[in-house]
């Protein structure tokens, strides 16, 4: 659970880097009729979705006993590009 807390997190915290007050506000401009904001938003979407197909397998192989520590990771998702 503190993994996925964290992958989370890391996809909240690159959305108010880009301005916007959380990742559900950011996505939600995809369908946006201003062209600048809708690229960004379905720019983000794709990432956001990227992060956790990566997320969900890292967590599916951890190993409960033995999980990975959060920065390792976090290293190991795929960087924004925007």
């Amino acid at each position: 659970m503190r993994l996925a807390k964290a992958i989370d997190t890391h996809v909240e915290a690159q959305a108010k880097s880009l301005g916007y007050s959380s990742a559900v506000h950011l996505g939600g401009y995809a369908g946006s009729t201003v062209a600048s904001w809708q690229t960004e938003a379905q720019a983000f979407v794709a990432w956001r979705d990227q992060v956790w197909q990566v997320g969900f397998h890292m967590l599916d192989q951890a190993d409960p006993a033995d999980s990975p520590s959060v920065e390792a990771v976090l290293a190991k998702l795929p960087v924004w590009r925007g």
